[in-house]
This record gives structure tokens, sequence and C-alpha cells, in this order.
């Protein structure tokens, strides 16, 4: 006679933690992250449609990571935490701080522009077909952005090439990046840059 025997427990595939997940995004208001990394910037989050929602602080390091369909997580962008540490390495403390302090006054002096931009943006996707008074008030908003951009690159020239970028191909690279009034695209406006000094934009149109 043949025993029954329990069939065994089903087995779970345990999912792996990403090494390149930030552990801090939940301190970010904080007065001090512990990171030593992290880089302060400002996150005006919004809907699909662009329309403004608030504004959070963020890190210019931290982007969104996909492990799975529609299953995101934050993530470093400088990658895992060994990785991380020798990108700091290479860099050293001292231009770490002058790029913290640059992007401390760059989001000071400029919070208005951005928020200008995201304003436009949201109007831009509003508008009814046919009419261009958003699109025209985008792309005046995107000038201003950039003008108040080259201005700032123009005053602290020498501090920013400290940290490795060419002042000069900051405002152009921005001109490229964001939008000129259009609205083809994504309607992700996160930040125009995720690090201000290494122009990568965030904000785009959205079709």
């Amino acid at each position: 006679m043949l025993s029954e025997r329990k069939s065994a427990e089903p087995l779970h595939a345990v999912a792996t933690e990403p090494l390149d997940r930030c552990r801090y995004n939940r301190d970010f208001e904080r007065a001090s992250v512990d990171c030593p990394a992290f880089q302060r910037a400002q996150f005006i989050a919004a809907t699909s449609y662009g329309k403004p929602l608030g504004t959070h602080v963020a890190c210019a390091h931290m982007t969104v990571g996909e492990v799975s369909v529609n299953h995101f997580y934050p993530r470093c962008s400088l990658g895992s935490e060994v990785e991380k540490m020798r990108s700091l390495a290479t860099m050293g403390p001292g231009r770490i701080g002058v790029l913290r302090g640059l992007n401390a006054e760059f989001e000071t002096h400029n919070s208005d522009a951005l928020r200008a931009l995201v304003t436009a943006k949201a109007a831009a996707l509003a508008d009814p077909a046919g009419n261009r008074a958003g699109q025209e008030a985008l792309a005046g908003a995107v000038r201003d952005f950039v003008a108040a951009l080259a201005t700032f690159v123009d005053t602290h020239a020498d501090r920013i090439a400290e940290i490795g970028v060419v002042p000069t191909d900051l405002a152009a690279r921005a001109e490229r990046v964001l939008p000129n009034g259009s609205t083809a695209g994504d309607s992700t406006c996160q930040a125009p840059t995720r690090n201000r000094f290494s122009v990568r934009s965030d904000c785009r149109g959205k079709g």
C-alpha cells in the first residue's frame, strides 16, 4: 500500500533587490541625508497631462528603475553602493562640495523660472485644437529659462569648470533638450536637468 505524501510547498521565486536601488529616498525632505552622494534637487510632480501637483525634494542622481512590467523602484544613476563610492572617490570631496553649492544656488535663484516652465507646459497641453497660445507661451518660458541658465553659467563659469563641465556647452545643451513649444513626446517634467551641470532633460512634451 502506497503511503500518501503531502505535496511539497510551492516554491516562490524571490525577487532580487536591485543593487542600484536608492535606500535614502524617504529621507530627502529631512535637513540632512546620510547618503554621501546626495545632491538636493527640486522635483515638481505633474499629472500625465502636465498639470503640476506640487513641489518636492529629490536627489539629482535619482531616476526610475523597473524590475518588471509596471513594477518601479527609486534608482540611483550612480549605480550600486560600490559603484557610487567609486564615483565619489574619483570626483573627490572638493568637487562634490562645489557641485552641491552650485545646485543649491541654481535652485534658489531659478525656482520661479522652473515653475513657470511647468505651468506653461500644462497650459500648452490644455490648449484646444488649433489654439497655439499655450504653445507660444511654453516657447517663451523655455527661452526665459535658458536665458536664466546662461546668466548663471556666465557668473559661475570658473566653479562649473572645476567639476569637469565645459560652461559654454550648458546653455546650448539646455536649448536642445528642453521643449520648444511642441507638445510631442512624453509629459514628464521633473526638472530641467537631472543634475543641473550635467544637463539631461526630464521635461518634454506629450502628444
